[in-house]
């Protein structure tokens, strides 16, 4: 196989001697025959790690004997493309799971859809989008003593062993030329890689700096920030811990990159088309539509090698070794399902049978890879036409098999308009796929829990929606935007159930055969009477566009079509809105 620059291979090598190609990837982790081959250039990268930390006073040295908190470390050597070379990049990893301090730990991360109303804002706006990235993250994140200043932290106390071999390299730096390792330590200033508060200490860091900016987050979604002047929106922003998407006026955007600057030196930037969270951006710069997409990464996927599987029985589970495999294929097909709504059904129904993959599994997971390689989407977002409307198109499906019921939700949540010639259209913001969390047993329950869960997410992104639009409120000030159904954008429920549409609009709400539905369906009846839902409309299920993402037969034209060209054509149906 001829491979492209910066590319390399994953083989898995089976005792019979075969070799098989899974994945193709770049920038791996040294192997050590290369680290032996590439011993100089290793030395660098590791005594230019050692001065990261040691520039940003992330730690001081402490007699080993004090240590009450002392952690392992190691190093991760990776091949790296900087500044348009491949190079050996060292990084200093702190084994946190010896820590014997209980700390909160998380990722601060914005939701999928709240990066998908970037884009729409965008293209709504006729803004710019833009992308930063901060270098050494964690290492600019708050120190210790800051951080027991806060109220209800405790001062950290972590102490760091160097791996073997490093001494030599920590002894260049100033006030480090008699470091012993043999009887000192570097007590921690402020957290590194490894440590699990460290992605926590980061976000406050970086939290500090968007609020002296005026940017605040919005309720649903805390990683979400926006900036009003004057009552009108000027900046949004989202994190996904280092990284940093955004769009808003040229002067705000360059004003907030400016503080971000200063409070932790030169970001990467890249404006209009960039690769974001493993997604590629790429705006037109004349009318701000945005397309996003992960063609690029499908690419890199390799099918599995199949042939043992094609004679055996379709159930019977494969060997260890194929189910390895199996698991990493699947994890890099699942990725692109952020951008590939026609796969998810396929996907889900493939992950249930992860930990015990057969060879029926084996041969579906290829044929939909071949699917992903063979039609590539993208999805555009464009500006769509006011006045708003927020269409929940929701579905499902229910499979009884003996004792066992089987019930997926599945929908699709957009922003919506009728243009002059009467098309509808859509730019979707989520969409969902995934096993019902609640117990079915009939399709009447699935349909109505489906229509429920969909309700209620809409209407927390509504509330995003409408801090964005309006301003940032209180959890109290939306609770009663919320219930007295003055949230921004209308909302429209779509459903093809006739039977759950016929209870919840009658005069008086049907009590279904499982009774305590009834429940239920005068809690979605409620959604309507208060005005959070303000039309229930029902269409025809050869219309049901969100039909695609739950079975696996349905054609995928529509959904891809909705998707890639934001249209959303009613065939067979003149739906009669029962409203609120």
């Amino acid at each position: 196989v001829e491979l492209k620059e910066n590319e390399e291979m994953v083989f898995h090598y089976k005792p019979d001697g075969e070799v098989e190609q899974v994945i193709e990837r770049t920038n791996n982790v040294l192997t050590r025959a290369e680290a032996l081959q590439h011993e100089q250039d290793c030395k660098n990268a590791i005594l230019a790690e050692l001065g990261r930390w040691h520039a940003h006073g992330a730690w001081r040295r402490r007699p080993r004997q004090s240590a009450n908190n002392l952690l392992t470390s190691r190093w991760v050597l990776k091949w790296k493309i900087i500044d348009g070379e491949r190079r050996i990049k060292a990084r200093l990893t702190v084994q946190g799971f010896k820590d014997r301090q209980e700390v909160d730990n998380f990722s601060a991360t914005t939701s999928r859809w709240a990066q998908r109303l970037i884009l729409i804002i965008a293209a709504q706006f006729g803004w710019d989008i833009g992308s930063a990235d901060v270098s050494e993250t964690f290492l600019r994140g708050l120190t210790f003593a800051e951080l027991a200043t806060q109220p209800g932290e405790v001062k950290r106390s972590v102490q760091l062993e160097l791996p073997p071999g490093s001494a030599p390299f920590m002894q260049q730096f100033d006030g480090m030329k008699d470091f012993n390792p043999i009887v000192e330590v570097l007590d921690m200033v402020k957290p590194g890689y490894g440590l699990k508060d460290a992605p926590r200490l980061w976000n406050m860091a970086l939290r500090r700096v968007l609020h002296e900016f005026s940017m605040r987050p919005v309720l649903a979604d805390k990683e979400l920030y926006v900036l009003h002047r004057d009552g009108q929106l000027v900046l949004i922003l989202s994190t996904h811990v280092d990284d940093l998407k955004m769009t808003g006026t040229n002067e705000v955007m360059k004003a907030l990159i400016a503080a971000l600057e200063k409070a932790f030196d030169k970001l990467k930037v890249e404006w209009n088309k960039f690769e974001h969270c493993g997604i590629m951006h790429d705006q037109d710069v004349t009318t701000k539509a945005v397309t996003v997409h992960q063609n690029h990464y499908v690419k890199q996927l390799r099918p599995m090698k199949d042939d043992h599987v094609r004679h055996m029985d379709p159930l019977a589970e494969v060997d260890e070794r194929t189910k390895t495999v199996y698991m990493s294929l699947l994890g890099g097909v699942a990725w692109v399902v952020q951008t590939r709504p026609d796969v998810g059904v396929y996907i889900s129904g493939l992950q249930r049978h992860l930990q015990t993959p057969r060879a029926t599994d084996v041969l579906n997971l290829n044929r939909v890879l071949r699917y992903l390689k063979r039609h590539p989407l993208s999805i555009t977002y464009r500006r769509v036409d006011k006045p708003w409307r927020l269409a929940v198109i929701s579905d499902s499906a229910f499979q009884s098999k003996d004792q066992d019921c089987l019930a997926f939700c599945s929908g699709i949540i957009a922003l919506t308009s009728v243009d002059t010639t009467g098309k509808v259209q859509v730019q979707p913001i989520e969409y969902l796929c995934k096993k019902q969390q609640h117990v079915c047993r009939s399709t009447y329950a699935a349909e109505l829990h489906s229509a429920l869960d969909l309700t209620s997410l809409a209407l927390l992104i509504n509330t995003a929606m409408t801090e964005i639009l309006c301003g940032v409120m209180s959890a109290s000030e939306m609770v009663v935007t919320l219930d007295s159904g003055k949230l921004t954008i209308p909302v429209d429920l779509y459903i093809d159930a006739r039977a759950v549409f016929d209870s919840v609009t009658a005069k008086h709400v049907k009590t279904p055969a499982d009774k305590i539905l009834l429940i239920h369906a005068l809690s979605l009846r409620e959604h309507l009477t208060r005005r959070r839902v303000n039309r229930l409309l029902w269409i025809d299920t050869r219309d049901m566009v969100s039909d695609a993402l739950n079975k696996g037969k349905i054609d995928r034209g529509p959904l891809r079509e909705l998707f890639e060209k934001g249209i959303c054509c009613l065939l067979y149906t003149s739906p009669s809105p029962r409203d609120s």
